[in-house]
């Protein structure tokens, strides 16, 4: 099988994403859709703005390494979505179903709602297969077809035991689980409206793996070894936070904690340190 990865979205990746989300085939499928997909200043000014928010997760989706799309997840009239777009070249290998495998430590909010344009049949079947029920339809306006449609409107609620990343369903044995140095680590993207904590930590340490969460911060004005001292020393003071590490070259700073971060409590952090936090990613 390959391997399917979720990693942060780059400006390097802007120029596939734009091509891949122009190809006609696609665009014809997902309906709802940029008025003009071959508009590249849009384009551009679009992924600004979702990957400027603090309230939306853009990680973009890899196979054996190459660029094969992205998820989003945001918030729209207080409901947390969840969209997808891979290229039409990774279709019907799996790229998507093991994609969504990956959600819970992308997306780590319950419920999720989905909607899918009713006539993409492919589309409907890999968000079924990866847990989420149909609620209802509605009939809005899409641009490709230039007309409304139907879409189907579908919702993911909370596993009795989440699914691990990597994409293993499997369960694990509670005396292996103990034995092993392995950690299961929930990587959360930029969304505020997180779950508690406790649906993660009781069903994984039941199985007697230790528990850390992380979140990677895009922070402004950074430029030297002092800065990066700074803002490490501020974000360290937060309760829980086990580890801080700072990339100058891509202005990211990785929180890791034993706990739930509040992205509240970051940002304070990072200003106080006096640089301003304008995003996760």
């Amino acid at each position: 099988m390959a391997d399917v990865t979720l990693r942060p979205a780059e400006d390097a990746d802007l120029d596939a994403l734009f091509e891949q989300m122009r190809h006609p085939e696609p665009v014809r499928m997902a309906a709802f859709t940029a008025k003009d997909p071959d508009d590249r200043a849009a384009f551009d000014a679009h992924m600004a703005k979702l990957r400027s928010r603090l309230d939306i997760t853009l990680p973009a989706v890899t196979r054996d390494g190459r660029l094969v799309g992205t998820i989003t997840g945001y918030v729209m009239d207080g409901d947390t979505e969840i969209a997808y777009w891979i290229d039409r070249s990774a279709w019907g290998q799996g790229v998507a179903g093991q994609a969504l495998t990956l959600l819970p430590g992308a997306v780590p909010v319950r419920p999720l709602r989905a909607r899918v344009a009713s006539d993409n049949v492919g589309s409907l079947k890999v968000l079924r297969r990866a847990g989420f029920t149909v609620t209802g339809t509605e009939v809005s306006y899409a641009n490709d077809r230039a007309a409304e449609i139907e879409e189907t409107l579908l919702r993911l609620d909370w596993n009795t035991e989440p699914r691990m990343l990597g994409g293993s369903t499997g369960s694990v044995r509670s005396r292996d689980a103990r034995r092993s140095p392995l950690r299961v680590t929930f990587r959360f993207g930029g969304n505020r409206n997180r779950c508690p904590a406790d649906h993660w930590a009781n069903p994984v340490e039941s199985k007697g793996f230790p528990v850390s969460m992380q979140a990677v911060y895009v922070v402004k004005g950074m430029t030297c070894g002092h800065c990066a001292s700074s803002v490490t020393e501020e974000v360290s003071q937060i309760p829980a936070v086990r580890d801080v590490r700072v990339d100058l070259a891509t202005g990211h700073v990785t929180v890791s904690s034993e706990s739930v971060l509040d992205t509240v409590d970051v940002t304070r952090a990072v200003s106080e340190a006096g640089y301003e936090l304008t995003g996760r990613v």
